[in-house]
């Protein structure tokens, strides 16, 4: 089973789902709960990096990056209603970061890092982007 959000987090653990009208297991966190309790060991992402190695998550360590992405946010004061930009090419992080921020409450801002730097002070500005997650070169 999938680790539990301690009770001091409660945003990141979020309502009980099946408080949540027509939602339930639909928002992005029950889903992710539900696969990682379900497929737990197996894998669920893999990326080729360009040295020709090759790393691989499991369902459990997508939910527990994802968990510790929206427990960051949420001491920087990310909660319901947050808009967090997320600038990083196609790799694992991005998929942890974006289930992250649904447990944390906020709304994902998704930048591409082919945008111009004109292009993403327009779209940071104009987004209310409150925290931005970005890669290192």
């Amino acid at each position: 089973m999938a680790q539990e959000a301690p009770d001091d987090l409660a945003l990141v653990r979020g309502i009980p789902l099946e408080e949540e009208p027509g939602l339930g297991a639909l928002t992005l966190p029950g889903f992710l709960r539900e696969v990682a309790d379900r497929f737990g060991p197996r894998e669920a992402l893999v990326e080729h990096l360009p040295d020709g190695l090759r790393e691989d998550w499991t369902y459990t360590e997508l939910w527990d990056r994802s968990l510790a992405v929206a427990r960051a946010l949420r001491a920087c004061g990310a909660g319901k209603d947050s808009r967090i930009g997320i600038l990083m090419t196609n790799r694992l992080e991005w998929v942890s970061s974006c289930f992250g921020v649904a447990l944390a409450g906020g709304t994902v801002v998704g930048l591409s890092t082919f945008s111009t730097a004109d292009e993403l002070d327009h779209l940071l500005r104009f987004s209310s982007v409150s925290i931005l997650l970005f890669e290192r070169k």
